[in-house]
């Protein structure tokens, strides 16, 4: 009897962490609020990046709906791989 318990439980404790083996580590405005809250430079830096100005939905990409005028007049040259989003590495060489 205490077979089937104990494989119970290791199996409910497995399927209760699959969630959290499954995040990912793309920004979220969570993630930029919680650094946002633990360092008012931390703060200032990000709010100051143009590269978080321009990521209006946080996603960690700019796409075309999201750039200003002069990053779609030079969009070419800032998405380097052509898929049709610039992340800020992208950003950052672009600007180069």
């Amino acid at each position: 009897m205490k077979i089937p318990v104990l494989s119970s439980v290791f199996v409910l404790a497995a399927l209760a962490a699959m969630p959290a083996l499954a995040q990912t580590t793309a920004p979220s405005a969570a993630g930029h609020a919680a650094s946002q809250a633990a360092s008012p430079d931390l703060a200032a830096s990000i709010a100051s990046d143009p590269f978080v100005k321009l990521d209006k939905n946080h996603d960690g990409v700019v796409t075309k709906d999201e750039a200003d005028a002069r990053l779609r007049k030079a969009w070419s040259k800032y998405d380097a791989n052509h898929d049709g989003k610039v992340d800020s590495a992208e950003y950052a060489a672009g600007a180069n």
